[in-house]
Order: structure tokens, then sequence, then C-alpha cells
């Protein structure tokens, strides 16, 4: 019998949650959204740092508070639209009066009494309980950071008490939920008649506590949405977290209503329909065809809502790439830029060739000595991976900078950056702009500096972003052409404005006075002396077009001038014949999937339209673009031997591709940065050979460690295979052309005694030891232990020294110089603390 009931009470649970999904689908997908990923622990990690100069845990309570608002919006909505679907369908006053007397008398006018027996009634219980469980589900919410520090080993103590007290909270309220309509004092406002004829206005009749909490609570969404709009800078000031799960409670309203008016459109559609196949005439309608055309309405209704949100036909005008004002006017083959014309009101600007670029770079090292003399030239490779690839790749330039001297930033040519890489590369250029010395050196124990690292290495750029993808972009989705065409930004923009709050808080990254913060303006406007521009590095910030999957380069030299410089790619700039911001150009480059929507851009050069994406879909370590282009530049070194240089290539990923010492740790062998895999293949690859694997020996269980159970591991179901396969080959890609790089910068330029072989040098991220308290999340929100992982541990690790002092053996031979052998201790760790 019992197990009859509940599986009856199941059923009609399912039911009444296939009729109102929106309301309970969303708290539960939150709940998944902050329970699976594996960077949510990290990202309540810093939620004990202090907010608005309060020395409180204002962090962990906000949170808990953005839960409670899902759970009681999530709760109220449902309740309201399962009330409105049924057929006798009670205003809250009516149905708290019918609760009191049990006689219905006290039900307001036009409202049809209801008499239920005292038997359990299925429908009234599913009614009841579909919109109550979703409440719980959001409840949950406020335990999940609780368990994320327990499961760490480090118990957050205001986090633990302010979860705990909401928790309480959540119980309280969820207590007052059930037993509402016993209370005394317990009233609702009723609703005009009018009110009860429309599916939209039928909601906020029925809703709890009556109809003008129903349009109190959507007000406090439009208070939300505008507040998001017009001041994102205060939104990104919280956490993600906490304004996902805040966006989040206020997007239910919203989207309950619009999923009732698409369902009235549609019922409406049905009836229309009847008439004319009735030829106008109104026949009665026959036994259960309402309700039939009620269950269809709310069925299509929802795909057809589903549809319009995600393929509006306005959507060709989302999304949008902003453009600078000042145009770009370049020469279609390789020499240089034409005198830009005086007077004009338009801003015209123009990028050099590779050649010219060489050329100013060259003059600006040699400072007088004679050409004989031979130049290393560095070109960075920044791998993907968010805000860890951006303040791994700035922390692996100050290693090899303090073990080589300086040597490392003052032979930078360029930086090759994809998505997260590419933040790290813009903010590079901005610190070289802000504080370098003129031969493009970077002190980096400048406190300004050092306050900078830690900035980009503790920030949370995600929370406007993130925000804007749950309520304004939504909303932009439904509405469409007066919400694009108003000039609401996106969460493209919200991203963008994140950078630049990031670079303008911190003095390390602020420009001087009259520098123009623009992709090329920073470079054309920071002096008259080319001697200064050319201490700047060049930036190639790596795309993917979405129709070709070919590459699309925002880069600040003309890279198309000669067709065998990046064959078969993208110039953005020269697409758009305008300058960028310096934060679209990293966009441009880090569009991460869903989080940044793909840029649409229209050539004007080619008349046609194009989509951006994340340049980490072509190839995600940015080698292949700087192979490219140490290879043009070897040929242009060919043609002109003046230019005497050497090219070398740095790359710095973040993959977490191996784990640190030691070798063997619960019975199981953790790979090294310097192994080799079992098929032969390099673990991190770099030019110098491997070290063979040592002996390390697994303990299995018994009957647990069999060979088939080393195989069975590549098995993935056929379902899954061609997905899997396609995802694997982005990995794939990257490798392939590291050691394409390897092939050709991992042996002697000439046959000269003494000629260093080694001109790849790979500076690797270990995997973080989560007991030690380590951290390095590949997520746009970082913490003061990723910051501390990545700053004061990972690039001091033997692996990466030892790479570090090839390269400055490689640039001390080239130049002729004898190699520093003295050891060469690390400087002053950074204090990434609050």
């Amino acid at each position: 019998m019992s197990f009859s009931r509940n599986l009856k009470r199941t059923d009609h649970l399912l039911r009444r949650w296939a009729e109102e999904p929106i309301g309970v689908a969303v708290p539960f997908l939150a709940f998944l959204a902050v329970w699976l990923p594996p960077q949510m622990p990290d990202m309540f990690a810093g939620m004990e740092a202090p907010l608005w100069k309060l020395q409180v845990s204002t962090r962990p309570f906000l949170f808990a508070l953005a839960a409670m608002t899902l759970g009681l919006s999530a709760w109220f909505w449902t309740r309201a639209a399962l009330t409105a679907q049924r057929e006798h369908g009670e205003t809250d006053k009516a149905r708290i009066s019918r609760k009191k007397s049990h006689t219905g008398k006290d039900a307001a006018p036009g409202e049809q009494p209801r008499h239920r027996p005292h038997t359990e009634d299925y429908v009234d219980w599913s009614h009841e309980w579909a919109p109550r469980i979703a409440l719980l589900a959001a409840g949950g919410i406020t335990l999940l950071p609780i368990l994320f520090s327990i499961a760490s080993g480090s118990i957050m103590v205001g986090l633990l008490g302010m979860e705990l007290l909401s928790c309480g909270l959540v119980g309280l309220l969820f207590a007052f939920v059930v037993n509402r309509t016993k209370f005394r004092w317990m009233d609702a406002f009723g609703a005009p008649r009018w009110m009860l004829r429309f599916r939209s206005t039928r909601i906020l009749a029925c809703a709890p506590f009556g109809w003008p909490f129903a349009l109190l609570s959507l007000a406090c969404s439009a208070i939300a949405l505008v507040c998001l709009i017009v001041r994102p800078d205060w939104v990104a000031a919280i956490d993600a977290p906490t304004t996902a799960i805040a966006a989040l409670a206020f997007a239910v309203g919203p989207l309950v209503i619009a999923l009732a008016i698409f369902r009235g459109i549609v019922e409406q559609a049905f009836f229309a329909t009847r008439w004319l196949a009735h030829r106008g005439e109104p026949p009665a309608l026959i036994p259960g065809e309402r309700h039939r055309v009620k269950r269809l309405s709310n069925a299509l209704g929802t795909i057809a809502m589903l549809v319009w949100f995600l393929s509006p036909p306005w959507v060709v005008e989302k999304h949008r790439v902003p453009l600078a004002e000042t145009r770009v006017i370049e020469p279609a083959g390789s020499g240089d830029c034409d005198p830009v014309p005086g007077g004009g009101t338009e801003p015209l600007t123009c990028r050099p060739s590779l050649r010219a670029a060489l050329k100013e770079w060259v003059a600006s090292r040699r400072q007088g000595d004679p050409a004989s003399l031979r130049l290393p030239l560095v070109i960075v490779a920044a791998e993907g991976g968010a805000s860890r690839a951006a303040a791994w790749m700035l922390a692996s330039l100050r290693m090899l900078d303090h073990q080589t001297g300086g040597e490392t930033s003052r032979h930078i040519f360029a930086i090759s950056g994809v998505s997260g890489g590419s933040l790290g590369a813009a903010s590079y250029l901005r610190m070289v702009a802000a504080k370098g010395d003129a031969d493009g050196r970077l002190n980096w124990e400048n406190p300004e500096i050092r306050h900078a690292l830690k900035a980009i290495s503790t920030s949370d750029l995600l929370s406007a972003t993130i925000s804007t993808y749950f309520l304004s972009d939504m909303f932009g989705s439904l509405i469409g052409p007066a919400w694009t065409l108003g000039g609401v930004p996106d969460r493209n923009a919200a991203l963008e404005l994140a950078f630049q709050l990031l670079w303008k808080r911190s003095s390390g990254f602020q420009l001087p006075e009259g520098v123009d913060s623009k992709f090329l303006g920073l470079r054309t406007s920071i002096a008259n002396s080319s001697a200064v521009r050319a201490s700047l590095p060049h930036l190639m910030l790596n795309g993917t077009d979405v129709i070709t999957g070919k590459r699309i380069i925002t880069s600040s030299i003309r890279i198309n001038a000669d067709t065998a410089l990046f064959p078969d790619s993208g110039d953005f700039i020269r697409l758009v014949a305008r300058d960028i911001e310096l934060a679209t150009g990293v966009t441009n480059s880090a569009r991460f999937p869903f989080v940044s929507p793909a840029g649409r851009f229209i050539s004007t050069t080619e008349a046609r339209d194009y989509q951006i994406i994340d340049g980490g879909y072509f190839e995600n370590y940015g080698a292949r673009t700087a192979w490219e282009l140490a290879r043009a530049i070897e040929d242009l070194n060919a043609q002109d031997p003046t230019l005497n240089v050497v090219p070398i290539i740095v790359v710095v990923s973040n993959d977490l591709e191996a784990d640190q010492p030691p070798r063997s740790v619960h019975g199981k062998c953790r790979r090294q940065l310097g192994d080799i895999n079992e098929d032969g293949s390099q673990v991190t690859i770099r030019c110098d050979e491997p070290a063979p694997i040592q002996t390390c020996i697994e303990t299995y269980k018994a009957g647990m460690g069999t060979a088939a159970s080393v195989h069975d591991q590549s098995i993935v179901p056929q379902s899954f295979a061609p997905i899997l396969g396609l995802a694997a080959t982005r990995s794939a890609h990257g490798r392939d052309a590291l050691n394409i790089v390897k092939r050709d910068f991992c042996r002697a330029q000439t046959n000269a005694p003494g000629e260093p072989r080694t001109r790849m040098i790979h500076i690797a991220m270990p995997r973080p030891d989560r007991d030690k308290g380590e951290a390095a999340p590949m997520n746009w929100v970082l913490n003061p232990a990723s910051c501390n992982f990545m700053l004061n541990k990972a690039p001091w690790l033997d692996f990466n020294l030892n790479q570090a002092r090839k390269l400055d053996g490689t640039l001390s031979a080239i130049r002729g110089l004898p190699a520093n052998l003295s050891a060469i201790r690390p400087p002053q760790p950074i204090d990434c603390g609050s």
C-alpha cells in the first residue's frame, strides 16, 4: 500500500514539474551547476576575503542570501503557475479563506468553492509539494560551500557560520511555506475578475499573498536588470557564484510569465484554427477537448519558447564586436605605410609589415652596436586556460627574467596568445607600457608590479559576465530588436569591462597620461620615439572562424602583407579596417564556450559576415602562430643579413600535464614534467632529451590489477565516441604544433662551435596538490591559494628552473657572452593574502 501511494505521488509530482518546468528546473540545475564543476571549490575558497572593506564574512552571507532568494522565487512562481493551470484555480485570498473556514463561504466573489474529502488527494498533494521541493533544492545550495570546505580540509569559520545560519533561515522559510494557511493573521489580496481571463495575468492573480506581491517580484527583477546594465562594476565586485544564483532568482518570474504568454498564443491559435475549420460557427466543445487543447498548448508553447530563445530571427544583430573610430588604412603589399594625411577629422593609423616591425625592433636593441652582433629574438606562445593562463604566463615571465637577469623581457619581440593566454599577453603589454624601461625590461619587484600580479591572480572576472548571461542576455533573446538597437551590453561586453576594471584598479597596469588604451593606439600614442614603441612586444591573439574553422589573428603587425606569413588565416584588423579596444582584442581570442558568445563582425574588405570564437578551437597553445612567425623571421634574416637575429620560442603551458614529486603516492605512480610516456613521447615537449622513468611499483588490491583494466580505460560508448574523439583533437593539434616547433628549433642554427641547440623553451605548470592547499583552477575566478601556487611555488620547481637556465645559456651563447653558472635565489614571495 505504501509503495502504491508513493508511486502515485511520484507520478503526479512529475506531471506538475512537466506542467511548469521553469520554477522547478532552475533551482535543480543551479544545484547541479554549483555541485558538479571541479572549479567550484576553488571559487568558494576566496569567500573569506573582505568585501567593501567590511571585516566580516560578507561574501558567504550574500551567497546564502542569493540562494534563499532563488528558493523563494522558485516556490512563489511555481506555486502561482500551477494554481493558474487548474480549471478551478483559486486566488491566494480565496484559498486562505477556504483553508480557514473549510466551507468555502468566505471565498472571494467569482471564485468557485471547492469541497475536498478528507481522504488523500494526490493532485492537491502534488500541487502543494512540487514548488516546495524546488525550495528545498535551493536550500541545498547553501550547504554545498560547507561540503567543499570540509572536503578541502580547510574549514573556513566565517563561511561555515554564515552558511549554517542561512540554511536555518531556509528551514524557517520552508516551515512558513508549509503552514502559512494555518496562521490566523495570514491574509492575501483579492484579484480583479479580468486577471483570471488570460494565462499570464491569471498567474499574477493566483500568486501567493496576492497579485501585488507578484508585481513586486517582477519589479525587483526589473530593478536588478537595470542595475546590471547601468552599473556592471557594482556586480563585478561580488563573487561569481553569488551573482549567478541571484541572477537566476530574478529571472524565474519573468521566464514563467514569458512561458505563459507563449502557451497562451499557441492556445489561441488552436481555437482560431478550430473556428476556421467550422467556418466561423461557434460549436460547443466536446467533452475533454478543452483539456486536450490545454495540454497540447503547454507542450507546443514550451517548444516554441525554446526555439525562439535559441534561434530568434534577429540573432545576426547580437553580440557584435565593438570597433573604434580609428580607421586602419594599409597598403596591399609588404611596403611601408603611407604618411597619414593631416587635417582630417577622422583618426587614421597603419600597422607595420613584419619586415618594418623587425627592423624597428633590431634598431632599438642594437643601439649602435655593429650588425655582426647577433641578437636573440624571443617569441612567447601563451596557452589558453582562462584566468589561470593569464596569471601563469606573467608568473613564468617573472621567473625567466629573474633567472636571466632581465634579458628575457628585453628580447621579447612578440607574444602569440590564445584565450586566457591573450589576457596575459595584453596585461604584460600594459605592464611594459606603464612601468617598463626603454629597452623593454621590466622590474618585477616594483611594488606596483607585484600588486598587479596579485590582482590578476586573485581576481573574479566572471561575476558581471555570468549574471549578464542569466539575466540581460536572456531578456535580449526574448525581446529582440528593441534590446539590441537600444545598445544594451551583452555578456561579452561585461567580460571586456571586467578586463578593463582589472587594469584600471591596479597601478601596475595603468597607462601613462595621454596614452591610448586601444589595441593599435597604445603603440602609436606611447611616445614619438620609435625606440620606446619598439620596447613593446607585438601581440598576435588567435581566434577561430566559425564558418571555415580557420584562424583569425588580431595582430599589431600587418600579417597578410606577404602570403607566405600565416597562410590560410584571417587578419582581423585588415578585415574590419578599424582599431579596437585592447580588451576587445583579448575577447577576440578568449571566447570561452557558452560563457562568451561568438562575436559577429562585418568585413569591409570582403563584404561578408564573420563569427569569431575562442582560439583554442583551432590550437590552444598558440605554438602554430609562434612557429610560423619564427620561420618567417628566419626567411627575412636570410634575405637581409643585417638583421642577424636568432629566433627563440618560449612556450608557456598550463595543462597541469604532470604531477609534482614524489613519484609514488599512496601506491600509485605519478608522472613528472621530465618523464616520458609509455609510448615514448615526452610528458612535456621540450628540446632536451627526457629522463627515463624511474622504477615505480604500484600496489593493487587483489583481483583489481589485471592487465585488462588498463586497456578498458580507452573503451567509450559508441554514441559518445565521435564527440570525445572530436574534443580530443583539440589537445592533439596543440601537441602536434609543439612537436613541429621542437623539430625546427631544437637544433643549432649554424655549424659554428658552441652554437646553441635549445631554441625552444617550455615552462609548464605542474598539477597542484590539494592536500597542501594548492590550487590552479581553469576559471575566470582565482583566489589566494591559486595566487600563491602560481606565483610563489610552481615557477620555481626544478623542471622550470632547468628550462630557465637553458634559456639563459642560449641567450648568452647567441650574444657571445659566458653563461651565468651561479645559483640564483628566488625573489621574495608575493603576499597573496587579503
